[in-house]
């Protein structure tokens, strides 16, 4: 065998062992896919149920004698009860405060100016096994009647958000 084949041998192995690594990489990627269509699923509701959505609110628009009202092709609203499980409802001062433990995620608005006043809020498991509030947005400061009814509830509040 001269210099030249096994350089063409060479080349065709590298190209191979490209080829395998491409497709693992293709495989994982599949797979991957798969798990978060599978997430997406089981989440978010179907286009049934957001036609069935969308007819519930056409109905109750025609009962308050909103019959001028057009939903059709508009976005429809889903509930964000659909895709947690508050498991905390707390009420401090003028704010209400909901967190789905497992999900680490919750929001709060005023009583008044409802979400227009409120925000998420973003929890990861401390070294205690608590949840800690770890990010929040909807305002600059974070009100103290949240921080409260978190810190009531036994949720860690760093400093930095008080």
């Amino acid at each position: 065998m001269d210099n030249g084949e096994k350089t063409g041998k060479d080349a065709l192995g590298n190209c191979i062992d490209k080829l395998n690594a491409l497709t693992k990489q293709r495989d994982e990627l599949l797979r991957a896919t798969k798990l978060l269509l599978a997430v997406i699923d089981r989440q978010a509701p179907s286009l049934e149920g957001m036609m069935e959505l969308e007819d519930i609110r056409a109905v109750v628009a025609k009962a308050r004698g909103e019959d001028g009202v057009e939903l059709s092709g508009k976005m429809v609203e889903i509930p964000i009860e659909k895709f947690y499980k508050f498991d905390h409802s707390i009420h401090q001062g003028k704010y209400s405060v909901h967190v789905d433990s497992e999900a680490k995620y919750g929001f709060f608005e005023d009583d008044e100016l409802g979400d227009e006043h409120g925000g998420s809020l973003w929890f990861a498991t401390d070294a205690q096994g608590k949840l800690a509030l770890t990010s929040y947005d909807g305002l600059a400061v974070l009100p103290t009647g949240v921080v409260r009814a978190l810190e009531s509830q036994g949720f860690v509040v760093a400093d930095k958000f008080k």
